[in-house]
C-alpha cells in the first residue's frame, strides 16, 4: 500500500530463453512491459512511465496511485 502523492517504482529483466534458463526450478513471472500500465491502471495507478535500458535487456517503470475519492 502506498500513501497518497506517493511513487510506486520498479524494474525488471526483459524476458527471454536465457534468462528462463538461468530460472530452471524456481518461479519465473516474466512481467510483459507492453502490458504493465494498463494493469497498474486496472489496479488504481496512473501517470505511468515505462522506461527501457539502452542494451534492451531490462526496464523501469513509475506510477502514481490515484486520489482517493472522498
Amino acid at each position: 500500500m502506498l500513501r497518497p502523492g506517493r511513487i510506486f517504482a520498479g524494474s525488471d529483466s526483459i524476458a527471454s530463453e536465457d534468462l528462463c534458463g538461468f530460472h530452471d526450478g524456481d518461479i519465473y513471472p516474466p512481467v510483459d512491459p507492453e502490458s504493465l500500465a494498463s494493469r497498474l491502471g486496472v489496479v488504481g495507478f496512473t501517470a505511468t512511465k515505462i522506461q527501457f535500458a539502452r542494451d534492451g535487456g531490462w526496464f523501469a517503470c513509475s506510477a502514481r496511485p490515484a486520489p482517493l475519492a472522498g
